[in-house]
């Protein structure tokens, strides 16, 4: 994750939530990771993710595998209100995506 960040020009620090699917609520490297950066960990239901899955692309993978065509982005999207920095990342069985919370 380091590395996608310094990538990004996302400074650490900056990170205020870390979110996924609810099918990921107990995903112990998610929860460890939130526990590092010291934020919550928000979940998103399929019927939340599905009202904007929608503007991103399409898996059909991942959604036979959890219920919709994309997670990263659209928990992205949802946590920062529809304003989505850097599209999804993937890097070792994982995807990364990041919003930017307006103040």
């Amino acid at each position: 994750m380091k590395s996608f960040l310094i990538n990004k020009n996302i400074d650490i620090r900056a990170i205020n939530t870390v979110g996924s699917i609810e099918l990921k609520k107990d995903e112990k490297a998610i929860i460890e990771l939130s526990k590092i950066l010291k934020v919550p960990f928000k979940t998103f239901s399929v019927d939340e993710i599905s009202k904007v899955d929608n503007l991103f692309d399409k898996s059909d993978f991942v959604k036979k595998n959890v219920g919709v065509y994309s997670v990263a982005e659209p928990v992205a999207y949802l946590l920062s209100k529809g304003n989505l920095l850097v599209e999804k990342h993937k890097y070792k069985g994982i995807t990364f995506s990041v919003g930017r919370i307006k103040i």
